[in-house]
């Protein structure tokens, strides 16, 4: 027994560090001007984010902006993204999304703090956000994403199809996305718009 520990116990120690390392988040520096970018703070460590059947996603997605929050309009659901494309700007840029046109796609969380007859009363909690089908950005402009968010802690199934264009904006340099999104499913039942600034 003392010989088996002594085998596991450095074995559980590559696994911890292993495992830290991968779940580190970093963070992309900007000067510290009073006009400066905002920062790029990935949501979540890349885990891939196609979903299962994902339409028009493509191999080795690229971080071009990370930590991108929108709100829904009551105020009961919140995004936190990071933005990828199909090549990468060299570094996470703000500015330089601008020059971007291509195919993206998003992953990130989505968190539900309350039950809400605009976002057909899903059940509060953490949910994991992935792409169904990628979209095309040009001028910070992104159209044609599916999302799908599964609840981590309740499972609950939720699909968001961008219905309008997703704007990108940085007030008080805090990325953000303002967009419709239709509801197309909350856990087995059809649902309609919600507005997410």
């Amino acid at each position: 027994m003392k010989t088996q520990l002594h085998i596991l116990i450095p074995n559980l120690k590559k696994i911890v560090v292993t495992l830290l390392l991968a779940s580190s988040v970093f963070t992309v520096g900007c000067d510290k001007k009073k006009d400066s970018a905002p920062v790029a703070v990935p949501a979540t460590p890349y885990m891939g984010y196609g979903g299962v059947g994902c339409t028009n996603c493509f191999g080795n997605p690229q971080l071009l902006f990370g930590g991108i929050q929108s709100t829904s309009t009551s105020g009961s659901a919140q995004l936190t993204m990071d933005l990828l494309g199909s090549t990468g700007l060299g570094t996470a840029d703000w500015y330089g999304l601008s020059y971007y046109q291509g195919v993206v796609a998003l992953q990130g969380m989505l968190r539900i703090t309350a039950q809400d007859p605009y976002f057909c009363n899903a059940m509060p909690g953490d949910y994991q956000l992935r792409t169904l089908t990628a979209g095309q950005m040009s001028n910070k402009e992104i159209q044609g994403v599916t999302l799908e968010a599964i609840g981590m802690n309740n499972g609950y199934r939720i699909v968001l199809r961008m219905v309008s264009k997703a704007v990108l904006y940085s007030p008080s340099n805090q990325p953000r996305m303002g967009f419709t999104a239709r509801l197309d499913f909350v856990n087995g039942q059809a649902c309609g718009d919600a507005y997410f600034y």
